[in-house]
């Protein structure tokens, strides 16, 4: 749904961690199509690292299992393949509370972020690895099967209103799953932490020797951030050109198009699925929409845009 811009995090990394005597967990792993980074500090005490890393991988793993739309084996993909047959399908808790917090932004948003998005995300997909433009009505065609109103959810139960509808946790799922991770830290003692999912970023606490961490936004300026997550999303590098316009890679649900222009949004909020889904928001939303949802949910939300 989107591409995410990797944030450079700005701290020349040691093992002594914050305070001389942390105990540090700091790993990478490749899950959601992205690579993952995970520093954390502990007090000093009886804690194996290892287990404390092969316990996140393991999460972000499961959490992949049931968010993805590539795998036809998620629980996304098996669940909404049953959504489109009968009327209510019974989903996890997980899967449930992410598809409800997606609804939220839809609404918010106007149907400008729609993980029912699906069908247009397979057909732009093809034409992007193709690197030709869709043929006739086909997009027509194709997002006559999105619409976020015809998701309908219900006590950790699922049903889609149309037949073909697929659903596209894109915009979000990354976010989510940080929170996830760092919600586990939290429970596990660490004090402070980075958790990177390929640019979908939440910390707490400091880097090595700070009270803080130090985030590179697209722009080359500094962003200094204590507790908190930043997303950005933007639409430079990947585009159909096509008619002497170029389309980039993020669908406008609202037109089933990828939108025109190349600005990039970089939203900082209390938690990463928050940034997440606003910086999808704002990167399909423009003027005085816009404008006004940022007012509403000002000062929960900071939102960055470099034209």
């Amino acid at each position: 749904m989107r591409l995410t811009f990797l944030l450079v995090l700005l701290f020349a990394f040691a093992k002594n961690g914050p305070a001389q005597d942390s105990t540090v967990v700091d790993f990478e792993h490749f899950q959601m199509g992205t690579q993952w980074k995970v520093i954390a500090f502990f007090p000093q005490g009886d804690l194996e690292e290892k287990e404390i890393e092969q316990d996140l991988i393991h999460l972000l793993d499961s959490l992949n299992t049931i968010c993805s739309d590539y795998d036809p084996e998620s629980e996304l993909n098996k669940v909404v393949g049953l959504a489109n047959e009968k009327k209510w399908v019974e989903v996890s808790p997980v899967l449930f509370d992410i598809i409800e917090r997606s609804q939220f932004y839809s609404k918010q948003a106007r149907g400008a972020f729609d993980i029912s998005i699906g069908p247009l995300s397979r057909l732009w997909r093809r034409a992007f690895r193709r690197q030709v433009f869709p043929e006739g009505n086909q997009v027509e065609e194709v997002r006559s099967k999105v619409n976020y109103r015809w998701i309908r959810i219900r006590k950790n139960a699922l049903h889609l209103r149309r037949k073909g509808m697929r659903l596209d946790l894109g915009g979000i799922a990354k976010g989510y799953a940080v929170d996830v991770l760092c919600e586990r830290l939290l429970t596990q003692g660490a004090t402070s932490f980075l958790v990177d999912g390929g640019g979908d970023l939440r910390v707490l606490g400091g880097s090595p020797g700070k009270e803080s961490w130090e985030v590179q936004l697209p722009n080359g300026e500094v962003k200094t951030i204590q507790s908190g997550a930043i997303a950005t999303s933007g639409a430079t590098y990947r585009y159909l050109i096509h008619k002497g316009k170029k389309y980039s890679h993020l669908i406008d649900p609202r037109t089933g198009y990828g939108v025109l222009g190349q600005r990039i949004v970089t939203v900082v909020a209390k938690e990463a699925c928050s940034a997440d889904a606003w910086a999808s928001v704002f990167s399909i939303l423009e003027g005085k929409q816009a404008e006004k949802l940022q007012e509403k949910w000002r000062p929960e939300i900071e939102v960055i845009i470099f034209e």
